[in-house]
């Protein structure tokens, strides 16, 4: 059997922590290790951590770090063949981790990308954002995986580039992590979707969970960044030109429609912040976000003039981008 490693993070959740737990220690696959990161908590969240008992639980408290932080240190002490993330305050199915470790032994793959659900503030369950990408891989290669440089499936690889860049829609294959190196950005905001480009870029074998695996709670009056329209949407703009820079040293750099891709997932979460900010920062944002321009390689302001089905975001990027270099 595949041992599965989920990593949680919690800071100061109280019992909204128990949704996320109890969720994955009723999963109906028993052959995984489940890391809950307390990242400086209060009394009440520290004490919910320390009661949890179960052999399958590793516990660390530790002062604040910071939610990549925390993820990191997490991932020091993975012992599963594959991991995965689930948010303190979401949750997983009982078959979620079944349906993975199927997944697993029929394809092999190094990276998986799982459909989710969204739970919206008054409880209605809706298709996550980015469903209408995974139906579009699904009638492009059917359920195998993708293979990088393979003509047959590489569309899909590209279009993965566009799948919400939220944590627990991944399970990763733990080798190609500690081989490659890759981690969440320390101190910033925005940081999965670093982790998100640079996985994917690395990955040989992609594959596709096409039944929802997680359920991410919108909520009332809890402390999650995208409620919030706080100074702390400035650090979108430092992890964009950071996964830029990443980005612009793998191979699918020199690849036009991989790289439009990169370009429109992370400038649709920097526009976003834009709209969403305070009007006392918008102006700043905006300069900030002019001066990024300057400081990417030029490569990245080049796109297809063909827009292929799923990739109209790059063409959404592309007018949003045009109306930074003309403000």
């Amino acid at each position: 059997m595949t041992k599965l490693t989920c990593i949680t993070t919690t800071f100061n959740d109280g019992k909204a922590l128990y949704n996320s737990v109890n969720s994955i220690l009723n999963q109906s696959y028993e052959n995984f290790q489940y890391i809950i990161v307390d990242d400086g908590s209060s009394d009440e969240t520290r004490d919910i951590v320390s009661s949890i008992k179960d052999e399958r639980v590793l516990s660390i408290i530790q002062a604040n770090d910071g939610l990549s932080g925390a993820r990191n240190k997490g991932l020091e002490q993975v012992t599963g063949e594959y991991v995965c993330f689930l948010d303190a305050d979401d949750a997983r199915p009982n078959w979620a981790f079944q349906s993975m470790a199927d997944l697993i032994k029929e394809e092999k793959p190094d990276l998986v990308f799982c459909k989710g659900t969204l739970s919206e503030v008054r409880g209605e369950l809706l298709p996550f954002y980015d469903t209408r990408i995974f139906d579009i891989i699904r009638d492009k290669i059917g359920q195998g995986p993708a293979v990088q440089n393979d003509p047959e499936t590489q569309s899909a690889i590209r279009l993965a580039q566009l799948i919400e860049p939220q944590s627990a829609n991944k399970l990763v294959k733990y080798s190609l992590l500690k081989q490659s190196k890759i981690g969440f950005p320390n101190t910033h905001f925005f940081e999965d979707i670093f982790f998100h480009t640079n996985i994917l870029a690395k990955a040989q074998r992609v594959s596709f969970l096409h039944h929802p695996s997680f359920t991410y709670f919108r909520r009332y009056l809890r402390p999650q960044i995208t409620g919030s329209s706080s100074d702390l949407r400035f650090d979108i703009i430092p992890v964009t030109k950071l996964t830029l820079e990443t980005f612009q040293n793998l191979p699918q750099f020199h690849d036009p429609y991989h790289r439009a891709a990169v370009v429109a997932s992370c400038f649709k979460i920097l526009e976003w912040c834009e709209h969403s900010i305070s009007h006392h920062y918008r102006y700043h944002f905006r300069e900030a976000a002019r001066a990024l321009l300057t400081l990417i390689n030029p490569l990245f302001l080049h796109f297809p003039h063909d827009t292929p089905d799923g990739m109209e975001i790059i063409r959404s990027a592309e007018k949003y981008i045009g109306g930074l270099n003309h403000a």
